[in-house]
C-alpha cells in the first residue's frame, strides 16, 4: 500500500496499514516523504527518514514485540542510509520502557549496524562490521536467536556480526 514517490504517509491514526494481515498498522509522526526504492528489493516506494525528521508508531498493545530469553525473534528491513551525522544515530527500529526490556536496532554515526537489547538482567548487543551508509539499498536482519542465546545482524544476506546473548531464564 505505500504511495508514488513524491507524495507523503499519511498522519492519520493507523493510516500506514501492515501487509502481514497482523494489525499492526503504523502512524506517522510526520508527513514522511516517499522515494523510489531499491530496484533489486521490487522496486516500490520506501519511505525517507531523517535524523529528528520523524518516525512510525506501532502499538503493541498485546505484546506482540516482547520476546523472552527463551524465544526468538528476527526483524528484517531494506535501507538506504547516508551519512547521518558524527553524533548521531539512525534508529531502524525500537521498542522501548514496557516489561519485559526493551531493544533498539540502529545506525550509528560510524554507519554500521548495532542491535542492543535490555531487561533486568542487563544488556547484551552486537555490532557489524558492514559500513551502510553508501546511498545503496540493502537488506539487513537483526535476529535473538533464544535456542542458541545469541545475537546476529546480517546484510545482504551475509553475517555482519554475533555475539552470545545468554539471560537467566523467567
Amino acid at each position: 500500500n505505500e504511495k508514488s514517490p513524491g507524495t507523503a504517509a499519511d498522519t492519520a491514526t493507523n493510516a500506514i496499514p501492515d501487509s502481514s494481515g497482523k494489525g499492526h498498522h503504523a502512524t506517522a509522526s510526520a508527513a514522511l516523504p516517499y522515494v523510489a526504492g531499491g530496484t533489486n528489493y521490487g522496486g516500490t516506494s520506501a519511505l525517507q527518514f531523517t535524523v529528528g525528521g520523524g518516525n512510525l508508531a506501532v502499538p503493541d498493545p498485546a505484546g506482540a514485540f516482547n520476546f523472552t530469553p527463551t524465544q526468538s525473534i528476527t526483524l528484517e528491513a531494506v535501507i538506504r542510509t547516508v551519512n547521518i551525522g558524527e553524533n548521531s544515530v539512525g534508529c531502524i527500529a525500537a521498542k522501548q520502557g514496557t516489561a519485559p526490556g526493551e531493544w533498539w536496532w540502529r545506525i550509528n554515526a560510524t554507519g554500521t549496524q548495532q542491535f542492543w537489547v535490555n531487561d533486568s538482567t542487563g544488556s547484551r548487543n552486537v555490532a557489524g562490521n558492514a559500513v551502510l551508509n553508501d546511498g545503496l539499498w540493502h537488506h539487513v536482519a537483526a535476529i535473538f536467536d533464544g535456542g542458541r542465546q545469541e545475537l546476529r545482524l546480517y546484510v545482504d544476506y551475509q553475517l555482519d556480526g554475533s555475539a552470545a546473548a545468554v539471560y537467566a531464564t523467567p
